[in-house]
């Protein structure tokens, strides 16, 4: 067969599986690795770990890496810190690991998405939980100075876990999961000095069918045309979650329900092809 050979210089870097970590006695609370390509095709990937996390320094990093303009990387770790709910952190490309910010419930708890790296060379993230009890978006510069921009209060939403996706006009949008007016999740937009604009409410599904449907949990993506798509992992006309369009004054079109025969409950963000389609995944369902 034909392939490509790798240059001996060639290096990728990844992150463990945290899942192995939370499920099985034994492993390791998550660590962060670089793996080279070897020369020669045959051999499998040599992984060496660049930084183990378990206790003060975090702990079950559930996302990757961001690059920072500095060259470093940044990340979250869902728990550990010296408060236990999380914390922020920068890498080098060497694997020094510096703990950035230590989260502690007022500003932020259990940080679940990778951050998502501004214009203006900050990075941003959310928060499950923490300061007003729904989770928050937070803002912090390379060397450590936090900010959290919101509070969610379940009326503009509640319990945002997926990334941030960075506008074309230098806001931030993102989903939450849970709250907004009618219950469902929200679509919502916030500028990096953190006033919070709701573009679009879903309702509450509670497991069956409704209209726009319920439960956005990943990062809208930006198309092409300046709107921003993504998906609900329930509602719809079968109760099996949507995709949906949104535009950034917040009209919201729902362009497709799911049925379980084509697909159910997608969780994860799309993609846009170089076709100007999108892709996407469901967790469940399908022929």
């Amino acid at each position: 067969d034909d392939f490509i050979q790798p240059s001996k210089n060639m290096k990728i870097l990844i992150q463990n599986h945290t899942l192995a970590a939370r499920t099985h006695a034994g492993c390791l609370p998550g660590a962060i690795l670089l793996a080279g390509l070897l020369a020669a095709p045959a051999q499998p990937l040599q992984p060496e770990v660049l930084a183990s996390l378990g206790g003060t320094n975090g702990a079950y990093p559930w996302s990757g890496l961001t690059l920072g303009n500095d060259g470093n990387f940044y990340g979250t770790n869902q728990q550990g810190g010296s408060g236990g709910v999380g914390t922020v952190f920068q890498m080098t490309p060497d694997g020094a690991l510096t703990t950035l910010v230590s989260l502690n419930v007022t500003n932020g708890a259990y940080p679940e998405a990778a951050l998502t790296l501004g214009s203006d060379g900050n990075l941003y993230g959310t928060t499950q939980q923490g300061g007003s009890g729904y989770g928050t978006v937070f803002k912090v510069t390379t060397n450590g100075t936090f900010t959290t921009l919101v509070s969610f209060n379940n009326t503009k939403g509640a319990s945002p876990q997926g990334a941030l996706t960075l506008g074309s006009d230098g806001r931030l949008y993102g989903t939450t999961p849970f709250g907004g007016t009618s219950g469902g999740g929200t679509v919502y937009c916030v500028t990096t000095n953190g006033a919070l604009t709701t573009l679009a409410s879903f309702t509450y599904a509670n497991g069956g069918n409704n209209a726009n449907g319920s439960e956005p949990y990943a990062a809208p993506a930006l198309g092409s045309d300046g709107n921003l798509y993504g998906t609900t992992s329930r509602g719809g006309s079968s109760g099996a979650g949507t995709v949906f369009k949104v535009t950034t004054n917040g009209i919201l079109t729902t362009l497709a329900s799911f049925n379980v025969a084509n697909g159910s409950d997608p969780m994860a963000a799309l993609t846009l092809g170089p076709d100007g389609s999108f892709y996407g995944t469901t967790r469940n369902g399908g022929i």
